[in-house]
């Protein structure tokens, strides 16, 4: 279902073999290179459907918000490559990764396999 149990931050550290890790990553990235567009379509992809859903009902509303909430993340992509540093086990499926960039900029971001793929699930 992808709904979220726990807070951010709360799940048990899990181990996750490399090839994860770096599909994680490479779903980020290509969410914050389509981020700097600043339209959602180009986003659907490595987004899950509740969230994309989720977005498309409440963008018009926040997104200033949403966007600029990326900045931060952006600048530190475009200045250097990105890891997955750990995943926690969020209950259900859901996973969630502390990504660190180059620049020493963190981000806890959340995942969830849907259709064979590793999808951001929540910002």
């Amino acid at each position: 279902e992808g709904r979220v149990a726990r807070q951010p931050g709360s799940g048990e550290i899990m181990k996750t073999d490399p090839r994860t890790r770096q599909a994680m990553v490479t779903t980020y990235t290509s969410f914050l290179k389509g981020a700097t567009r600043r339209k959602l379509e180009p986003l659907k992809p490595m987004l899950t459907k509740r969230l994309y859903g989720s977005l498309e009902k409440n963008l018009p509303k926040y997104e200033d918000r949403f966007f600029n909430g990326l900045r931060d993340s952006i600048a530190a992509m475009r200045k250097g490559g990105m890891k997955v540093k750990e995943t926690g086990d969020m209950g259900r499926g859901i996973v969630e990764a502390l990504v660190t960039f180059e620049n020493g900029h963190e981000r806890r971001v959340i995942f969830f396999k849907e259709d064979g793929d590793w999808k951001l699930n929540r910002l």
